[in-house]
């Protein structure tokens, strides 16, 4: 049986980034490969804010969050994540070397893995400890534009791999500047599992006849939408309205539905069971394709540099779904409809050229 290793984002709460972790990882274990993830952990990213900015975040990180999260989110999320096979941990690059070559390939993706601010000046996260085979599977920047600082780095360690397939149109964009042949666009892993698959994994809500409006915070103006727009079709349909992602002090915010003990299998079931998603996430977005719900998501294009929508806005363009797209800075009208036959087969043809990618990439598990 061929052996497989991925390295990703190993967040410990985020619920997308556990789903697209776990997604391509019981993927590769049902097509009969001996697959793990990589639990490493060392990170080495810039942070461009201002010295204020980041005591700011010192102080939220070490000295308020960790008495104000909820502890039950916590205890689900490891439930879940105990479903993921993993290595043994490795906090080092160094650690890495260890396993250079105990895998028959090595996968890089998907999430925001070579996003500077989290990869920074860490090469191993384009697979550079190893001569294996290197794929990269709907990796992403995050980002529309590379600081400067990391275009020569990037691109040196880019054109090492031996196979490259990125997660937005955005990403090939930024590649193809670089001089490298222009990669293979491919969807996020969590589009590798059907939705019958991840409905068998979902924990059903007891809430019924709901708005579930998913937060990515940090963006004041887009929260803001997304919370007037709740209002307005909570009242035109006689729905309730449920908040995911805010952050951990919402919890004294007691006239708002904020909930807080959910792991990545309740969160599935929230999205699964709403009337409508309201969003600002790219996984909130991808999830609500997935389970054919009706949905806006909420952009804002003109915030430059912390602008992270363009893999929102290049998911629903490839599938010709952009009606369902809001970007506060343009006011463009929106529709909250389902997606459209159309739009079905364009996304069942794509899942299929990513599942493609893969086998073209692997081979027979068993060869």
């Amino acid at each position: 049986m061929k052996k497989v290793v991925s390295l990703t984002i190993n967040s410990p709460l985020n619920y997308g980034a556990i789903l697209q972790m776990f997604a391509l990882n019981y993927y590769l274990c049902l097509q009969g490969y001996d697959a793990k993830v990589l639990k490493y952990t060392y990170f080495k990213g810039y942070d461009s804010r201002a010295n204020w900015q980041k005591l700011r975040s010192k102080i939220w990180r070490k000295w308020v969050r960790p008495f104000i999260q909820d502890t039950e989110r916590i205890k689900k999320t490891k439930l879940f994540k105990d479903k993921i096979i993993f290595t043994d941990p490795l906090t080092t690059p160094q650690d890495l070397i260890e396993i250079a070559s105990d895998y028959d390939a090595y996968i890089v993706g998907s999430d925001q893995v070579w996003n500077p601010r989290l990869a920074g000046d860490d090469i191993n996260w384009f697979l550079s400890f190893t001569d294996k085979k290197k794929i990269a599977y709907a990796a992403s920047f995050g980002l529309s534009v590379l600081p400067k600082q990391y275009l020569a780095k990037y691109k040196e360690q880019i054109k090492h791999l031996d196979s490259i397939s990125v997660r937005e149109e955005s990403a090939a964009k930024l590649i193809q500047d670089m001089g490298i042949s222009k990669p293979q666009v491919v969807l996020d892993p969590v589009f590798l599992l059907t939705k019958e698959q991840w409905l068998k994994l979902a924990v059903q809500p007891k809430q019924q006849k709901y708005i579930l409006c998913y937060y990515m915070p940090g963006f004041a103006p887009v929260e803001k939408k997304i919370k007037t727009l709740a209002k307005f079709y909570a009242q035109k349909y006689n729905y309730s309205i449920l908040n995911v992602g805010k952050k951990e002090y919402s919890r004294f915010f007691f006239w708002e539905d904020n909930l807080r003990a959910i792991g990545p299998a309740e969160f599935l079931g929230l999205i699964a069971n709403a009337e409508m998603v309201i969003t600002n996430s790219f996984h909130g977005t991808a999830f609500s394709v997935l389970f054919d719900k009706k949905f806006i998501s909420v952009i804002n294009t003109a915030l430059g540099k912390k602008d992270l929508s363009s893999r929102i806005v290049d998911l629903l363009g490839s599938i010709k779904h952009t009606s369902s797209l809001l970007d506060i800075s343009k006011e463009n009208s929106s529709q909250m409809v389902n997606l459209s036959k159309d739009s079905k087969e364009i996304l069942e043809h794509n899942i299929s050229k990513s599942k493609q990618f893969l086998f073209d990439q692997l081979g027979d598990p068993n060869a």
